[in-house]
């Protein structure tokens, strides 16, 4: 019995010869050059070509517009809030604190959440 021969793969960039570099990757590559890292580095790095980087670079416009079109500016987290009434009140009470401060707060993180946690719960 004969077996039936492999399919070739699918054709990809990377068959071509070519590193296919995801938007993030772009971005980070674009601040990057724009650091002074050497091309020789972020070549080896990324695995493309000095000229690759170099296109990436040109066409930083074009990829600054992308990514900001793949981000979801509506979100405000990452994750909606464990305790909304916890946030909420914590954030009215840094309004107040802040305007009665005219700005400036040297209160630590901590003893804020702290503060307005033993304000609100009831004991």
């Amino acid at each position: 019995m004969k077996s039936s021969p492999v399919p070739p793969p699918p054709a990809s960039s990377s068959s071509r010869g070519h590193t296919a570099v995801l938007l993030q990757q772009r971005v980070l590559l674009i601040w990057q050059v724009q650091g002074k890292v050497p091309l020789n580095v972020l070549a080896g790095r990324y695995g493309v070509t000095k000229s690759g980087l170099m296109t990436v670079y040109r066409r930083r416009e074009r990829i600054w517009s992308q990514a900001g079109r793949a981000t979801p500016h509506s979100y405000r987290a990452a994750q909606p809030p464990g305790s909304p009434l916890v946030d909420n009140e914590l954030y009215q009470w840094f309004l107040n604190a802040r305007d009665e401060s005219d700005g400036q707060l040297s209160v630590s993180l901590l003893a804020l959440k702290t503060q307005t946690l033993v304000s609100i719960l009831p004991l």
